[in-house]
């Protein structure tokens, strides 16, 4: 019964137009994004506050105005590193851009919402401007 109630609390919380506001991402330097080893240094961790949140003007950072490269995926940010790394390397190269400042990664659906981790879709963005 507990687990039931927990359950039905979890999808009235989370599948909600404004389920953004309740995740969490986490900030990896490009330095450390773009090199391939065994582990994955985290600078610091993020979400995202609605404009009409109480907490809105004590916001430690925003992210500057300007351009960003998104891309999507199914799966974990771990199990799908090494072909993130090269297309997100690739699409910069063909398109003369670089990379100015942190890489964010946030998860948009995971546990909360399937139970198969190859199910869970994430976003990855970066500032970049025209080289």
């Amino acid at each position: 019964d507990r687990i039931i109630l927990f359950t039905k609390h979890a999808q009235n919380t989370f599948h909600t137009k404004k389920t953004l506001e309740k995740h969490v991402g986490w900030v990896i330097s490009p330095e450390d994004f773009f090199i391939e080893r065994g582990f994955f240094p985290t600078k610091a961790f993020f979400s995202f506050v609605s404009n009409n949140h109480k907490l809105r003007n004590k916001l430690r950072k925003k992210l500057p105005s300007g351009d960003y490269l998104e891309i999507y995926f199914k799966g974990t940010y771990y199990t799908n590193f090494s072909k993130l790394v090269t297309l997100i390397k690739n699409f910069i190269e063909e398109n003369s851009l670089r990379v100015v400042g942190d890489v964010y990664i946030l998860t948009i659906e995971n546990h909360l919402f399937y139970n198969d981790t190859d199910d869970y879709i994430n976003k990855i963005f970066l500032k970049v401007e025209q080289k």
